[in-house]
């Protein structure tokens, strides 16, 4: 069984969902502005498989709110969907790894 792992870093500005499959990371604006300094600022081992998978938040560091909101499985095209949402004013830093 392979393992890997995405850390994420960013400033978000509202509600933002970043997404993985297999090695590509998007971010999606919920509401609010756009993510700034996300796209040098993220790093994947391994990849995440094209198979039901658990994936799992670590290191998580940021004042808001880090949730797993889907894990990867067929319904989804195996995508793992992590939403950020920051209640206060202006941009906040946000840093997290998922793990499977």
């Amino acid at each position: 069984m392979r393992h890997g792992n995405v850390v994420w870093r960013g400033e978000v500005d509202g509600t933002v969902d970043i997404s993985l499959r297999h090695r590509t990371v998007r971010a999606t604006v919920v509401s609010g502005r756009s993510v700034r300094r996300e796209h040098q600022h993220f790093r994947v081992t391994g990849f995440l498989p094209a198979r039901d998978t658990v994936v799992r938040l670590e290191d998580v560091e940021g004042q808001g709110t880090v949730e797993i909101t889907q894990q990867p499985d067929s319904s989804n095209n195996f995508t793992a969907i992590v939403r950020l949402a920051n209640s206060q004013p202006g941009r906040q830093a946000f840093r997290f790894t998922l793990a499977w």
